[in-house]
């Protein structure tokens, strides 16, 4: 599925973004709330899963590399437009992640402490997947992914607000 997105025209995986983002967040509000909690977790699982699969287990040791600039592919995009591409993957990989982790916390949690823990545990876990793949020889260590990986988790928190305000709409 994942070669699938990353064939798709880079506007075309923007607008599958923002359909699964109202899609889940119009299910958070509507759905009864067993069902979609156990949704939830299983999109968390699946995600965190496939987050770690294509990042660190799909990949054989050999030679790596370390790209410590921030920014740096946004430099080359310029030069070589197939990065764009790349960077746009990184967002998609932690937004299936960001969306579901987002809305695993208690509804007593305020949306804002929601949304910033969330942005923590996709930093984190980038940060943790681009030293494994340095420390292992794993392929490419970069900020670039770190920063469109956290931007991903973000992106996918968002939910929670749409959600909310979907919620609130619905009591009208």
């Amino acid at each position: 599925m994942f070669r699938l997105i990353y064939t798709m025209p880079l506007y075309k995986v923007c607008l599958v973004m923002v359909l699964i983002l109202v899609l889940w967040a119009y299910y958070r509000a509507y759905l009864p709330k067993k069902l979609f909690w156990s949704m939830n977790l299983c999109v968390l699982v699946l995600s965190a899963f496939a987050v770690l699969y294509l990042t660190v287990f799909s990949r054989k040791v050999g030679t790596y590399d370390v790209v410590l600039a921030p920014f740096s592919a946004l430099r080359e995009a310029k030069a070589e437009p197939e990065r764009y591409r790349s960077m746009l993957m990184n967002v998609f990989l932690f937004f299936p992640l960001g969306m579901a982790c987002a809305n695993a916390f208690s509804d007593k949690m305020k949306m804002r402490r929601r949304v910033i823990l969330v942005v923590a545990i996709g930093f984190a876990l980038s940060t943790a997947v681009e030293y494994i793949q340095y420390r292992f020889s794993l392929g490419m260590a970069e900020t670039d992914d770190v920063i469109c990986n956290t931007l991903g988790a973000f992106v996918g928190s968002l939910s929670v607000i749409l959600a909310d305000f979907l919620g609130k709409h619905k009591k009208k």
